[in-house]
């Protein structure tokens, strides 16, 4: 039987990574890409598939969706960790390779 992700769990994970981010004094990344090569849901996990089915994706768009939700909760449907995975991958990247004020990444 494959695992199960306790979305408790989960949500105490993520506050532990960014709670320690926060701790060591990171306050903020800078988004300095935006672009990104985006998988197609159905291609992403079809490991069989010759080639996934990509587009792009925009971080700045991604991370204006997010902060609209602290407008309107109503919005904060599962889909929107759709939007919130790249933010989080681009993120935990620069800061683990290049600090969160490098121009890098």
């Amino acid at each position: 039987m494959p695992p199960a992700v306790d979305l408790r769990q989960l949500q105490k994970v993520f506050d532990l990574i960014i709670e320690r981010m926060v701790d060591q004094g990171i306050r903020e990344v800078t988004l300095n890409r935006n672009y990104y090569w985006n998988v197609d849901s159905q291609s992403l996990f079809d490991t069989k598939a010759d080639r996934p089915v990509t587009d792009i994706g925009s971080l700045h768009d991604d991370w204006e969706f997010l902060c609209e939700l602290l407008d309107d909760k109503e919005q904060a449907v599962a889909l929107m960790l759709t939007h919130l995975a790249p933010v989080v991958r681009y993120v935990g990247e620069k800061v683990s390779l290049h600090g969160a004020d490098s121009d890098e990444l």
